[in-house]
């Protein structure tokens, strides 16, 4: 089984001394395509540029190529130099928030829209090829961002507000902007925002992967786990084999394997084909 992760928070939460560990299990597990994040909402501000650094240095020492680095809220950057530094590194993608507001957009639980600062971010980020993810963005900074992006929206990790209401979830109306745009959107396995009933489960995120299929088509959906970054995992989903369990629900619920393949691996890895970003070196 193959697989394309866009979202696994487990540069903020391993040391380094654990990441080739970690990363040799991933690819044991099939994963081909894994968006590392580092979550910088976490981290001490004066030392989050360096750490960025370190971790696309060990990410690339690595030598899987489908294996880049992602940036949670850019919500520490103050000054020119620091941006000019993280576009120099190249991340892969960038969210502009978490969950509240900062200088650049409003986050989901906060009021503020894109800023002048953060249309100008926006552009730098596009010129160096760094992709911005609308994950976290409040539905202001959403309409605002879709006023002035002319390319394929890409949100790393989700819920849907079909599954639960929540201004962390993306609304039916916010998805077809994504999908008529040829993006791409990943569903997190967050009991909080995925399941009105308790803890979420194999069974359960298979339902919901189904009913997505239903309502929006088997395109530009993939998998952004937000391994790392949830508390707790679903019931018996703790690591990439358990997926297993997802793909014997969907199969019992009639979906083909090509659909299966498509969530798990081909969306997000035709997604990434089709960006043409340029290698790190």
């Amino acid at each position: 089984m193959r697989i394309s992760d866009t979202h696994n928070d487990f540069l903020t939460k391993l040391n380094d001394t654990e990441y080739f560990t970690y990363l040799n299990e991933c690819e044991k597990q099939g994963v081909e395509n894994l968006l590392c994040s580092i979550f910088t909402s976490e981290l001490k501000k004066d030392s989050i540029i360096q750490k960025i650094e370190n971790d696309s240095c060990l990410i690339l020492a690595y030598g899987k190529s489908g294996y880049k680095i992602h940036i949670e809220d850019l919500g520490f950057l103050n000054s020119s130099k620091e941006i000019e530094k993280l576009l120099s590194i190249a991340p892969f993608s960038c969210s502009l928030t978490w969950n509240n507001d900062n200088q650049f957009a409003g986050g989901n639980f906060g009021f503020k829209t894109i800023s002048k600062n953060g249309k100008k971010l926006i552009s730098l980020l596009e010129e160096s090829k760094v992709i911005v993810d609308v994950a976290h963005l409040n539905r202001k900074s959403f309409g605002k961002f879709i006023s002035i992006n002319n390319k394929p929206i890409f949100c790393s990790h989700t819920g849907l507000c079909m599954s639960k209401k929540s201004p962390r979830n993306l609304t039916d109306s916010q998805i077809k902007e994504i999908i008529s745009t040829g993006g791409y959107y990943g569903l997190f396995l967050s009991s909080t925002y995925m399941t009105n009933k308790g803890r979420l489960s194999s069974k359960s995120f298979a339902n919901i992967i189904y009913k997505t299929f239903c309502k929006f088509g088997d395109n530009n959906v993939g998998l952004g786990s937000d391994f790392y970054g949830i508390s707790p995992n679903p019931t018996d989903i703790s690591n990439y084999t358990d997926f297993k369990k997802v793909v014997n629900e969907l199969e019992r619920l009639g979906v083909q394997k090509v659909s299966i393949d498509k969530f798990f691996y081909k969306n997000f890895a035709d997604f990434k084909s089709a960006q043409k970003i340029p290698p790190l070196s």
